[in-house]
């Protein structure tokens, strides 16, 4: 079955059970005795920075001087990562965090 990865369809990370389907890659900690050591760690810091950032921000399209939401298209560079170019966007903290606490979490 194919998907639409441009979709909001968090089915498709889920098995016939409802369970998460474990589709991590591992090449990209290495192999055999050269993995890393630290993938563990590197892969728990990722997830509480998601996590965070999920929890206390709001993400959303960028506004035009009408107001209106800013369309663009994801371009991307490539080389030894793939990653998206800049792209307009709105970050701000959500409503039940206010600005000058999450400021002063990110100062220390």
């Amino acid at each position: 079955m194919k998907l639409d990865t441009e979709q909001f369809i968090p089915e498709r990370f889920l098995g016939a059970e409802g369970m998460l389907i474990d589709d991590t890659p591992d090449f990209a900690f290495g192999f055999g005795r050269r993995v890393c050591p630290g993938r563990y760690t590197a892969e728990a810091s990722m997830w509480s920075a998601f996590a965070t950032m999920l929890a206390t921000l709001d993400f959303n399209l960028a506004k035009d001087a009408g107001g209106k939401d800013i369309e663009f298209e994801v371009k991307y560079m490539n080389g030894m990562a793939r990653h998206t170019l800049t792209f307009p966007c709105h970050i701000n903290p959500r409503a039940h965090i206010s600005k000058a606490a999450l400021e002063r979490v990110l100062a220390k």
